[in-house]
């Protein structure tokens, strides 16, 4: 991998793992989670608000599978990210209701009981019960997500060019070399340094086809000052923007103080995409994990800027 790439895929995610997938990185930042890239190419983050918040009085629904780490304990269902180990070793909420291992395909090794598929649970969930509450089924467990289940991938981003001439500021390029690629690995590596370290506004970069480096910065940002400063280390095409978001600093200043609310059960909390949004998967979204995650954000980030995601949703109606 050349350096240039490192400005796409640099990340460092805070996990508390419970059990499931978890996915490379796809975008530049201190911390980054998330699946494949979505069709639109736009990440489209809820609003914060009353769009946010789970009612646990409600079914909810939640993407996990059957664990049993021997006869004598409790079934649980195991979801979140999952160390790459076998036989697995996971916990969840303990499962309850109309369920029998006789209806799925399972694996045993070493007394534990498990299923490499990932189901669907409808039912309800109190977190209140034991360490990782406890999740009682209204209905059996199905390899089908429920009609309105959300399954938007809100990380994943198409890595598009930001201009359509990124070099039209070089003097002497040819214009059939006017996406040549990078101009090689140390002017690649000034340019690293230079946007992690030195760029005021910074907010995320990445390349796109034809080696084109793509440097998105803070609305308040003084482009002209930008460009030149890029310009002092690197030749090779650029395309360089002033948008509505946050800072790279602010993201990440807003990141460590969510992640010190130890008192909150998140799964991840990471920054990513060409809209970069402070990402917070938790295992469940109600009011006072919301209200708090803003809380300790809301120094730094506009609402809109946080993307709060639940592995417990609510059942569509």
């Amino acid at each position: 991998m050349r350096i240039a790439a490192v400005l796409v895929a640099t990340a460092s995610a805070l996990l508390v793992a419970s059990c499931g997938s978890q996915t490379e990185p796809v975008a530049d930042g201190p911390a980054v989670t998330g699946s494949a890239p979505n069709a639109s190419g736009t990440p489209t983050p809820p609003s914060a608000g009353e769009s946010d918040v789970v009612d646990l009085s409600k079914e909810v629904v939640l993407a996990a599978s059957p664990y049993q780490r021997s006869e004598g304990d409790p079934v649980v269902l195991c979801f979140g990210p999952q160390a790459a180990i076998y036989p697995p070793d996971c916990s969840g909420p303990e499962l309850e209701g109309p369920f029998s291992w006789a209806d799925h395909d399972v694996r045993r090794e070493n007394g534990i009981t498990w299923t490499d598929t990932t189901l669907y649970a409808i039912g309800h969930y109190d977190p209140e019960v034991g360490e990782q509450g406890r999740f009682t089924l209204t209905v059996p467990l199905s390899p089908d997500p429920p009609p309105g289940y959300d399954t938007t991938d809100r990380l994943g981003t198409a890595f598009t060019a930001l201009c359509e001439d990124p070099t039209a500021d070089v003097p002497d390029v040819d214009q059939a070399d006017r996406t040549r690629g990078p101009a090689g690995m140390d002017e690649e590596q000034a340019l690293l340094a230079l946007v992690r370290e030195d760029l005021p506004g910074y907010a995320a970069s990445w390349v796109s086809d034809g080696g084109v480096m793509n440097v998105l910065l803070a609305e308040d940002a003084d482009l002209d000052a930008s460009r030149a400063a890029i310009r002092d280390v690197y030749t090779g095409p650029l395309c360089l923007e002033a948008r509505d978001v946050p800072s790279d600093e602010a993201l990440r200043a807003a990141q460590d103080a969510v992640a010190a609310r130890t008192d909150l059960r998140f799964l991840s909390v990471g920054v990513g995409g060409t809209e970069p949004r402070l990402y917070v998967e938790v295992v469940v979204a109600d009011r006072a994990t919301v209200e708090a995650i803003h809380e300790a954000a809301g120094s730094w980030l506009a609402p809109d800027h946080i993307v709060i995601l639940s592995a417990v949703q609510e059942l569509q109606p």
